[in-house]
Formats: C-alpha cells, structure tokens, sequence
C-alpha cells in the first residue's frame, strides 16, 4: 500500500468539503504508482483512463504535481450551498466504483471510501443511498 503522508483520505476530503475548505484532487499515470489514491475517469469517447491519484488542500501543491506529472489540468472542489455539483462519498467497493464512472465519469478511492462527484441536474442518486454534499467544480489548465 502507498503511504499518504501529505495527502487526505477520501473522507477527509470530504469532510473538509463539508467544513468549507475547497480541496483539489492531482492525478499522475498509474505505472508510477507516485500517488497514494486510486483514480479513474471516462474521456469524452467514453474511454476509462486509470490512473493514482491524490487530494491536497493546497493549490500550488496541486499545481506542482500536476506540472510534474504532465497533467492536462487539476479538479478543484470548492463548496457552495447551491453548488451545480453533487459530491458523493461512499464505500469503495468494485460496484460503487462501476457506478461512479457511469454515472459521474470518475472517481478519488482510498480501499475504504469513495469520493465522486456529479452534475446536480444530472444526478441518478437518491439522497438515502450515499452522503453527499452540493459543490462546485472547476478544472484549471496545468500550464
């Protein structure tokens, strides 16, 4: 397993989400096994792209890890009460994480938890079967 020193969990990302800190989430190729989270996410041609993933709270950190591992861009995650997002956390389990790429096109994994997050007006979820907290989300250009 990968040590995480540095980098939060699945659920304490979410619940620094829920706190009010917007956190950002980098990614590198999965070969290089750098990062201590799992990753996946569904191109605009419905490809799956897996990769290792971390959640930061700081954006030059982010930054840095994106450019280090030549990433097109980072997620950040900020909330917002009447956010456009809907932010899941649930168990990682392999059905979860199917469900996840349907229906949101990626997710953040630590072994126990699961962190995705989908368009409000998008949203298949009922609201009893995954917490979940309203977001917004942006994806800045690693340049």
């Amino acid at each position: 397993m990968r040590d995480r020193y540095g980098y939060l969990s699945a659920s304490d990302a979410y619940t620094l989400l829920q706190a009010g800190l917007p956190i950002y989430v980098v990614s590198a190729p999965l070969q290089t096994n750098a990062l201590p989270l799992d990753g996946a996410w569904v191109d605009a041609d419905g490809n799956i792209h897996y990769d290792c993933s971390a959640v930061v709270l700081n954006p030059e950190t982010a930054m840095t890890i994106g450019r280090a591992f030549r990433q097109q861009c980072i997620m950040r995650v900020y909330p917002c009460h009447n956010g456009s997002a809907e932010v899941y956390l649930m168990p990682d389990t392999e059905f979860n994480r199917q469900v996840a790429l349907k229906y949101c096109g990626g997710y953040t994994a630590d072994g126990k938890w699961l962190f995705t997050a989908v368009d409000a007006e998008k949203s298949v979820f009922l609201p009893e079967y995954a917490e979940y907290t309203l977001a917004d989300i942006e994806f800045i250009p690693c340049k």
